[in-house]
């Protein structure tokens, strides 16, 4: 007999029962794998720039500035803004977070984490949406709760500050997509746009939305019968909704995409296919993860580096395009990671070359393949249940995630502070300059300068003529006592990047210090001719002609 209108079946009360189940362990895992990560403090890298000493961070008057582009009295007290990015919601994030926390970094570490699991369960609910059964959705919520690449986005809290408020809109504004195509509301596409919009004002990765929900609106005509006449809908919403974006970024920052470009087009579609594997393969084997890799800019067609993954992309390619023909939801899961992974590949054009790829470029794109778990459930049963699952794939899927959350649980120490995380990228990475400099600046402040000066060597070994190489052992050299080879190394420096305004200030102020402020003079007025940012020199050159205008009146 039906149940009465208002009343609630047996059914129906042991289905919410069992969902309430779910999301209470799916939380608990997640708490307990990133527990380690409440007693690490706030990090060097970024965290003491963007968080502790950032005043525009701690003020809710510099608060417009976020959406406008233009700095408030206290905003210009702070830290300088890095061009082409546009993220004023993680910036609201981070000034609740200071109002509320203060500088307590374990509590903050404790609000990532629980936001962290709100994006595990909006993933479980898209999965369960997707495709109908309860044990692929827990599947492919563990994974993405469990995996490793997750951990830099989590942990490090500068990161976290924008993937968690990134994750929550991205994923509940396509689970409100997916509520909107079963019911037809406008209030749920309403919902979509706003979400969609507040994702794209949190990081440009977001445009993966909507072209995700476009993309999902196309090829789902016909799952029901109430949407198939509203394909288009979502579209127009979402076309609606970037161009509302790009308007608002385009005056607030004036510009849609990089105006400096690092890299060409061509270094974007020659790196693309190496990208995509690498990727991949740190999803598929997440094992001895960093923060930075050897991967490099290609430069070459002939260069194994590009045609040997392109092999890799073809042959997911025709995979995807199969599954999309033959099982849809597993062809939108593959269809998933590759559409996440589309801006932080066109990102290599902003991007110097040690900072073109980090697992949290992949954050969102990972879910498509956590998705993807549905394999899982195919495995043959005898018959066997277990926790009302096929006892088979049960054991399977317990086994994967004790031993991600052991590779998850072993990466989140790594990030316990910056000499040990720096200590873990250097050896992950062997040709990577960026973390041997970050360690030997760490040493170099703790007044350890033999460890400083070997780690700067080693650097200058793997790149002798890249310029913050030369800079960071110019200065290590003159810590240590040898100051004429310093100014020698800095002078090689500015060869290599004239351009460079903070290479002549530093070796301006050290032949000042040495008492020739004609030297010095010279240096700054050189880098006023040739650096790009030559506002802080012409200052320093003004206070110093006053000195020596004090010198030559005494």
């Amino acid at each position: 007999m039906p149940s009465q209108e208002g009343s609630v079946s047996p059914m129906e009360k042991a289905a919410t029962s069992s969902s309430w189940k779910y999301a209470l362990f799916l939380v608990a895992v997640v708490v307990l794998v990133y527990a380690p990560s409440f007693r690490f403090p706030f990090m060097v890298l970024d965290d003491t720039q963007f968080i502790v000493r950032n005043p525009v961070a701690h003020d809710w008057s510099a608060l417009p500035s976020y959406f406008t582009g233009v700095q408030s009295a206290t905003a210009k007290q702070g830290v300088q803004k890095i061009p082409n990015l546009y993220r004023p919601l993680p910036a609201i994030w981070v000034l609740i977070d200071y109002s509320v926390l203060g500088l307590r970094p374990g509590l903050w570490h404790l609000v990532d984490v629980l936001a962290y699991a709100a994006g595990v369960l909006l993933l479980w609910g898209i999965a369960r949406k997707l495709t109908g059964n309860d044990f692929v959705a827990l599947v492919a919520a563990l994974l993405y709760g469990l995996h490793p690449m997750h951990v830099e986005g989590v942990t490090w809290l500068s990161g976290a500050s924008v993937e968690m408020v990134l994750d929550v809109f991205f994923l509940g504004g396509f689970l409100a997509y997916l509520h909107w195509r079963e019911t037809g509301k406008p209030a749920w596409l309403a919902t979509v746009s706003t979400l969609t919009l507040c994702a794209l004002l949190s990081k440009e990765t977001a445009i993966a939305l909507p072209v995700l929900i476009c993309a999902h609106a196309l090829i789902f005509p016909r799952l029901e019968a109430k949407t198939s006449r509203r394909a288009i809908v979502p579209i127009l919403a979402m076309v609606a909704t970037v161009a509302v974006y790009f308007l608002v970024r385009s005056l607030a920052i004036h510009g849609v995409v990089a105006p400096h470009p690092q890299h060409s087009w061509g270094d974007v579609v020659r790196t693309a296919p190496l990208l995509f594997v690498t990727y991949l393969q740190h999803a598929l084997w997440p094992a001895h993860l960093g923060t930075w890799y050897d991967t490099p800019v290609v430069r070459s067609v002939s260069d194994p580096k590009f045609y040997l993954p392109l092999i890799v992309c073809a042959a997911y390619a025709l995979v995807t395009v199969w599954a999309l023909v033959r099982r849809w939801v597993s062809g939108f899961f593959l269809l998933w990671w590759v559409v996440g992974l589309a801006a932080p590949v066109i990102g290599v054009l902003a991007f110097p070359d040690h900072e073109i790829l980090h697992d949290r470029f992949a954050f969102l794109a990972l879910a498509g393949l956590c998705m993807a778990a549905s394999a899982l459930v195919r495995l043959p049963s005898r018959g066997q249940s277990l926790y009302g699952f096929n006892a088979t794939s049960v054991v399977v899927m317990a086994v994967v995630m004790v031993v991600l959350g052991a590779l998850t649980i072993a990466q989140v120490e790594t990030w316990s502070n910056d000499i040990v995380m720096y200590t873990h990228a250097a050896e992950v990475s062997p040709r990577s300059v960026r973390p041997r400099l970050l360690l030997a600046n760490e040493w170099l402040k703790r007044n350890r300068l033999d460890q400083a000066l070997a780690l700067d060597r080693a650097a200058l070994a793997i790149d002798p003529e890249r310029w913050e190489t030369l800079f960071a052992y110019g200065v290590t050299l003159d810590a240590s006592g040898n100051r004429p080879e310093a100014l020698r190394v800095l002078a090689h420096a500015a060869q290599a990047a004239p351009e460079q305004d903070v290479i002549y200030d530093v070796w301006a102020g050290l032949l000042a210090e040495s008492g020739d402020l004609d030297g010095a003079g010279k240096i700054l007025e050189k880098g006023i001719n040739a650096a790009e940012s030559p506002a802080a020199l012409k200052y320093e050159l003004e206070r110093l002609n006053a000195a020596r205008r004090g010198a030559v009146t005494r």
